[in-house]
C-alpha cells in the first residue's frame, strides 16, 4: 500500500485546491502530477469514487469544472486505491472476501480496486474477457472502461454468446462507442467461462470473478495480476483461440 505520508500529501494538495472553489481538470492534474504519475483517467476515477463532483462539463474532461468533496477527501483508502502504483510485483494475489480479520492477517488486496487500477493503467489497448455481467457489476467498472475509451484506449470485449441481456450490451455499446470491439464467443461445442483483463499486453488479470455486483463485492473470488513475457503469450494464445469462434462444428 502507498505510504501514509504520500496519501496525506495528495489529500493536502487537494484541500488547497478546494479553497479555490471550482477548479478545472487541468488544475487538478497540474497539481497532482508534481506528486505522482497521473493522467485524465484518474479524473474519471476520482469522479466515480466521489472525490470530486462535476459542476460544468465539456468535451474534454480536462476542461470540466469540478468541486472537490470534503467527504471524499476524508476517505484515505479510496484515495490510496486510485493513486497507488499498480505494478508493484511481478505477481500479485487479489481477492474479494469479507473485510476484517482476514485482511488484517493476510494482507491480500481487495479485487475491485485493483481491477479499477488495472483499467486505469491502459494507455493503448484493453481486453476484457467475461462471460457474465449484471447491472451492478457494470455500474462498478463501466465508468473506468469508458474513461479509458475517452482517453483513446481501444477496448476489446469478449462475452459469452447469447447470455447477456440486450439492455446490458446496449449500455456498453452506447457508453463506449467507436472505441469498442465487441465479440460474442461460442461454437465448436465450447462455451466461454474464462475471466481475464489485459492492459497494453503488459499487465494481466486472470481470476474467478465475473463483472457482477456479487463477484466484485460479496462473493469469495480469487485472482492474480502478473507482468512480463507471459502476458504477451496469454494475449497471443487468446487471439488464436478466439479466431476459431463461429466456425462450423463439422468444418
Amino acid at each position: 500500500m502507498m505510504k501514509q505520508s504520500r496519501i496525506d500529501v495528495i489529500v493536502n494538495a487537494l484541500k488547497v485546491l478546494d479553497k479555490k472553489g471550482e477548479v478545472s481538470g487541468r488544475d487538478i492534474l497540474r497539481t497532482l502530477e508534481k506528486l505522482c504519475d497521473v493522467n485524465e483517467l484518474h479524473l474519471y476515477a476520482m469522479l466515480n469514487e466521489q472525490i470530486i463532483k462535476s459542476i460544468k462539463v465539456s468535451r474534454d474532461i480536462k476542461d470540466y469544472k469540478f468541486k472537490i468533496l470534503k467527504d471524499g477527501l476524508s476517505n484515505k483508502q479510496k484515495i490510496s486505491n486510485i493513486f497507488e502504483d499498480l505494478i508493484a510485483d511481478d505477481f500479485v494475489l487479489i481477492a474479494s472476501y469479507p473485510p476484517g480479520k482476514i485482511e488484517e492477517k493476510y494482507k491480500v488486496e481487495q479485487l475491485y480496486p485493483r481491477l479499477c487500477r488495472l483499467i486505469l493503467s491502459a494507455k493503448r489497448s484493453l481486453v476484457l474477457i467475461n462471460p457474465y455481467f449484471d447491472k451492478k457489476g457494470l455500474d462498478k467498472l463501466l465508468p473506468y472502461i469508458d474513461g479509458a475509451a475517452k482517453n483513446g484506449v481501444k477496448i476489446r470485449l469478449i462475452c459469452r454468446k447469447g447470455k447477456e441481456p440486450d439492455a446490458l450490451i446496449g449500455a456498453i455499446k452506447s457508453r463506449i462507442g467507436d472505441n469498442l470491439e465487441l465479440k460474442e464467443f461460442g461454437g465448436l461445442g465450447y462455451f466461454l467461462h474464462a475471466k481475464c483483463i489485459i492492459a497494453d499486453d503488459k499487465l494481466a488479470y486472470i481470476g474467478s470473478a465475473n463483472i457482477t455486483g456479487t463477484s466484485l463485492g460479496s462473493n469469495l473470488e480469487l485472482g492474480v495480476l502478473f507482468t512480463g513475457s507471459k502476458v504477451k503469450q496469454l494475449s497471443q494464445f487468446l487471439d488464436r483461440v478466439l479466431s476459431f469462434e463461429g466456425d462450423d462444428e463439422d468444418g
